[in-house]
């Protein structure tokens, strides 16, 4: 009796799971076959219902099974896809009992050196989304940004020659590493020693820096610090007599048969970016580690790779246009990476990519003030990338006209720049660098650029969620109230260099505070701080130019005072800082983040310490 009630009892459960539409009022049904290259079974084949997110692996023997929403009796297109072969396509029937082979085929042995790169315009028929996107990118720009071409030819911006620094100023009958990353496809035949000029000369596909159909030719990257496609990007062109494209990428069911496209599962890995953004120069000295730096991070740890940051998905369900629709897959947007390849000198990267808080207090007759930064936002050192981005925190403390003597604390180095202070010229100032800074043993010169670099002098960048403390003293000469100033800056390049060159340093305001400290709101000489918290309006008000904000704290706590616009959109942040408590006033000079002046209207001031929260009006004339 008991051999006949276990079969039935295992035949009611798997009519229940397949019939579920029974009892909720959804109908589903399984789709089974095998996937087999016309002879044998092809195994860990990654099957799914076309641009569907779930997928199966197909087991030892090519079988598989897939649940469907669809009822019995219909069609669904079946992918399946395993790095090393083309991807392939099967219609299939819900619930048909019959064995329904998936049919792959591998992709050809070896790599087409003769191969002809195309252009990033003959993708536009179909990803018309990706390409327009590409074409913002600093890919589309990678040789043509003057900046690259003058460093590369020792040129400055008005085409003079001999302004160093300039790779073929140091080494005129070389070609040099620079069009590994930077065009690619053209340096495949000679990597390590191709002539930059000569590959944008002759125009054509490799001119266009980093373009769809090398990177989509891209087989293989190995993490190290080769550079480029001189020893870690290894690629895969398809032969003469091939009817098939290559098109490999990150999508197991991209099927049209002329495209060839096939799975590659590095395309979603951070060690795909590897290939350019970890190199060493020819004296290995490591001038860029982004790759290593951020597998130490937490980023790493929790699996949050370059991708999901620099091409994070948008909101295109169907990216392919024009005759592409016909083959058009509908996915789920968050599978679908952006194109725009956003970089993280970007004001999006840098506002949320460091975040400073700053004390300030009085001992005696000295002034401290303590400057935390904390890289909260980037997944790696911050400031990454080619060895001559940096940052600088610039301190300043004065006494009306007066700038205060610092007696203890760092000072910026000469690549701060040498010169009037107005003019952004930061050598010698307090404050302290973050940077990647290379030297030429040889000639004791620091910072040098990547090519001439034997040794790493020192690196002073912040790690992924690490924090940076530094604390300075400045002599009290006399007087009572004290104009605190604290800002990061990042600059794309030491400012020496830009001024020989005539370049824009691109510098960003990444973090700023200032405030006004009164000497009686925190003597020890026994003067009773406010009773409670409390915001004053603003004078004068209407303002034309600068105006002050006032306000009082019972206790010490973490300040935040911003402007808001009358959209609540953030104009600027004033201070966020802990402060001691007393009186303490801060000024407003209606510009925003960016430094720029802000147009005449009603603007909104808020004021958070602690569980305090106030917010009040003021009036912005010309």
């Amino acid at each position: 009796m008991n051999k006949l009630i276990l079969p039935s009892l295992c035949l009611l459960f798997v009519l229940y799971i397949f019939n579920v539409d029974l009892l909720y009022g959804r109908k589903s049904g399984i789709i089974s076959g095998t996937v087999t290259d016309g002879v044998n079974p092809v195994a860990e084949a990654r099957v799914r219902i076309q641009g569907s997110n779930d997928f199966v692996l197909s087991d030892s023997a090519g079988r598989f099974t897939l649940v469907s929403q669809s009822d019995s009796g219909t069609f669904e297109s079946v992918t399946s896809g395993k790095e090393g072969w083309y991807n392939a396509l099967r219609s299939m029937v819900v619930g048909d009992t019959a064995i329904t082979e998936i049919e792959m085929s591998k992709l050809p042995e070896g790599d087409n050196f003769f191969y002809e790169f195309k252009e990033p315009e003959y993708c536009i028929s179909c990803h018309q989304t990706l390409y327009l996107q590409w074409t913002e990118s600093k890919h589309a720009g990678a040789t043509t940004n003057p900046m690259l071409l003058q460093m590369y030819n020792g040129t400055d911006i008005f085409g003079n020659e001999g302004v160093a620094p300039g790779y073929r100023l140091d080494y005129p009958n070389l070609g040099g590493d620079c069009a590994d990353c930077h065009a690619p496809s053209g340096a495949l035949d000679f990597p390590g020693n191709s002539d930059l000029n000569d590959i944008i000369f002759f125009a054509g596909a490799d001119a266009r820096g980093v373009h769809c159909d090398f990177c989509h030719k891209v087989q293989d990257v190995e993490v190290n610090y080769a550079t480029g496609v001189n020893g870690s990007i290894r690629v895969k062109r398809p032969q003469p007599d091939s009817p098939r494209d290559i098109n490999i990428g990150p999508f197991d069911d991209v099927t049209t048969p002329w495209m060839g496209g096939t799975y590659r599962a590095v395309f979603t890995k951070s060690a795909y970016c590897s290939g350019c953004h970890q190199y060493s120069n020819a004296n290995d000295v490591i001038v860029d580690d982004t790759y290593d730096s951020w597998s130490v991070s937490s980023y790493a740890q929790a699996g949050i790779q370059c991708q999901d940051c620099h091409m994070k998905p948008n909101s295109d369900s169907i990216f392919v246009t024009g005759i592409g629709l016909v083959d058009a897959v509908p996915r789920d947007p968050e599978r679908i990476y952006n194109h725009f390849f956003r970089g993280g000198t970007s004001p999006e990267f840098l506002d949320r990519a460091a975040e400073m808080t700053v004390q300030a207090n009085i001992r005696e007759d000295t002034l401290h003030i303590i400057a935390a930064i904390t890289n909260k936002g980037a997944g790696h050192k911050l400031p990454t990338g080619v060895s001559f981005r940096n940052m600088l925190l610039v301190v300043t403390a004065a006494n009306g006209t007066d700038t205060l003597a610092l007696i203890s604390g760092e000072r910026i180095p000469h690549f701060g720049g040498t010169g009037n202070l107005a003019e952004g010229n930061y050598a010698n100032h307090p404050g302290k660098d973050f940077a990647l800074v290379t030297r030429n043993a040889s000639t004791g010169e620091w910072p040098v650029p990547n090519w001439q670099a034997t040794e790493i002098f020192y690196d002073s960048r912040i790690p992924a969620e690490q924090t940076d403390t530094s604390e300075y003293k400045f002599l009290i000469p006399g007087g009572n109230e004290f104009d605190i100033s604290v800002q990061l800056l990042y600059r794309a390049v030491y400012k020496p260099w830009a001024d020989v060159k005539g370049w824009d340093m691109r510098e960003y305001l990444a973090a700023d505070t200032a405030f006004t400290l009164l000497l009686t709101a925190i003597s020890d000489d026994g003067t009773t701080p406010p009773k409670r918290f409390i915001l004053h309006q603003n004078f004068p008000n209407p303002f034309n130019g600068t105006t002050t904000i006032r306000y009082e704290l019972p206790e010490a706590s973490f300040v935040n005072v911003a402007i808001y616009n009358i959209r609540g959109q953030t104009v600027a942040i004033l201070t966020n800082t802990r402060q001691l408590a007393g009186q303490h006033q801060i000024r407003w000079d209606g510009k925003n983040r960016e430094g720029r002046s802000v147009p005449s209207g009603v603007y909104v001031y808020r004021i958070k310490a602690g569980k305090y929260l106030k917010t009040l009006k003021m009036v912005l004339v010309e």
